[in-house]
């Protein structure tokens, strides 16, 4: 029982962790009609990218020329801006200085595909540039209160933005997190060019599209899968091929590291791995529990003879049985959910997961549906023994004439557990070995000795940016710096994409 707790709980915690990773935008109504396009780009016949960063013209093209679409939008998110905002109108307010929020531009029909709650205000005035909508949270935060229609806030390039609403954010795990929504509108506004629009060179953008009631994703993606190369400008110099396709709204949060092409490397495979093996615990756990179940209904083979004699038939053992497989399986189960929620704590710090996050209710339905399988193959044994044993032999101990009969039966178990346990092994040796070559790959990027620092924020831009050499040269005074750099991303940064 012990054992069998131990391999539930194992499995548990993987499970759990399982969960949480595929809870990611299960949430949006209708969610199995949106997805996002993904753009894969080769130059002279060679794999350059896969990413969902695509051009702003593309969504009026899709919204024209595909029928099956409903609509499409196209956004502009990265997580977090960058941008040092100011939320204040004293200057010596340094506590309103943020450059952390994580923003998403939009027009205010991406919120006819994807639902958003509203605490005040409207999302139509995102239509005008220099407008937005901020969370309840941040408002809180930045404010001390959610009556904040009509404040503004500036950027540090010298825009001044008016909020026109406040939005509640989603409790629910989602790829799409954003603390700010500007109108779209505000970038094309900010250079005086319409590019955000019609640039079929600007690919920084991301275009999400719902499809009709009853159409076939796999139609739609065979229609835009060269709809790029029908409609970009031709342009002299490479053979540049870009195709597109489809990703389901749910698939985005574990399958958006597309440049890392590695089994390991991918997310989604990380944990699918990670699954298989709870599974494999959970096997071992099992023979072992069958092995022990075995062993003990060879120990009651003289008592079943003799009850056998009495009269006792086999749906008195059956009944006998069933009661106590369900009551150990049952404290199995019930030790195994105890100590997981004994671990949770330290499996939320340890592997990322927010402590407000609560497993659905399919998580406890697998837990129990394990359990019950478990339940099944412990009756296997003693029904298999009991059955078959004749009264003569039960009486001597024996499962059939031959003295090796136990042994024969319990052997091939014997040798499963062995596999199966070997077969743990190996996998977590091979699973560490591929993390540890993927950290070990040259990444063209000579990091030795190289730190990283984030660089200070002044609101001041213009100022700053006609003389950068200043903190350069600061940094070059103190004692073990040998050359400096700066760099709009950390080298490398760009490979996950959002």
């Amino acid at each position: 029982m012990i054992g069998l707790s131990i391999g539930l709980t194992a499995f548990a915690i993987i499970l759990y962790y399982y969960n949480y990773q595929k809870s990611f935008d299960q949430f949006h109504p209708q969610g199995d009609q949106i997805y996002r396009t993904v753009m894969t780009r080769l130059i002279n016949n060679e794999w350059v990218s896969e990413r969902p960063d695509t051009y702003p013209a593309l969504a009026p093209v899709l919204n024209d020329q595909i029928p099956e679409i409903e609509i499409a939008q196209v956004i502009m998110y990265g997580g977090n801006s960058g941008t040092l905002m100011d939320f204040s109108d004293d200057p010596l307010d340094q506590d309103a200085l943020i450059d952390d929020l994580k923003v998403l531009h939009a027009d205010p029909q991406f919120f006819d595909m994807i639902r958003l709650e509203l605490i005040s205000g409207d999302v139509k005035g995102l239509e005008a540039p220099f407008t937005g909508l901020i969370s309840s949270s941040s408002a809180l935060r930045l404010f001390g209160t959610t009556d904040v229609i009509g404040k503004t806030w500036s950027e540090d390039e010298g825009d001044q933005y008016q909020i026109i609403g406040v939005f509640k954010k989603w409790e629910n795990n989602t790829h799409l997190e954003f603390d700010l929504i500007k109108s779209y509108e505000s970038i094309g506004a900010r250079h005086g060019i319409d590019f955000h629009r019609t640039s079929w060179d600007w690919d920084r953008m991301k275009v999400y599209v719902k499809l009709k009631d009853g159409v076939s994703v796999k139609t739609v993606n065979e229609k835009i899968r060269d709809i790029i190369s029908l409609n970009k400008p031709i342009k002299d110099g490479l053979i540049l091929e870009e195709f597109l396709q489809l990703q389901p709204i749910q698939d985005i949060h574990l399958r958006s590291d597309f440049e890392a092409r590695s089994f390991l490397a991918s997310e989604y495979n990380r944990v699918k791995g990670l699954l298989l093996i709870g599974i494999i615990i959970l096997a071992i756990a099992w023979v072992n529990f069958l092995n022990f179940q075995f062993a003990i209904s060879l120990e009651k083979l003289r008592s079943v003879g003799i009850q056998k004699s009495f009269g006792a038939g086999f749906g008195y053992f059956l009944k006998r049985q069933i009661v106590e497989s369900f009551i150990i399986n049952g404290i199995a189960l019930l030790l195994a959910i105890s100590l997981w929620q004994i671990f949770k704590p330290f499996i939320d710090i340890f592997a990322g997961v927010p402590n407000s996050f609560a497993p659905d209710i399919s998580f406890y339905v697998n837990l129990v549906a394990i359990s019950f399988i478990g339940l099944i193959l412990s009756l296997q044994v003693p029904f298999a023994i009991f059955r078959r044993v004749e009264i003569p032999n039960a009486l001597k101990g024996k499962l059939l004439n031959t003295p090796q009969s136990a042994l024969l039966i319990r052997k091939p178990l014997l040798s499963f557990q062995w596999s199966v346990s070997i077969c743990l092994i190996i996998a977590i040796f091979i699973i560490h070995d591929q993390m540890d070559h993927l950290d070990s790959i040259d990444r063209g990027v000579n990091i030795q000795n190289i730190l990283v620092v984030k660089g200070p924020r002044v609101f001041d831009y213009e100022r700053f940016s006609e003389n950068p050499d200043f903190i350069k040269n600061r940094l070059l005074e103190l004692a073990g710096i040998s050359a400096v750099a700066s760099s709009y991303d950390v080298p490398g940064g760009y490979t996950i994409c959002l």
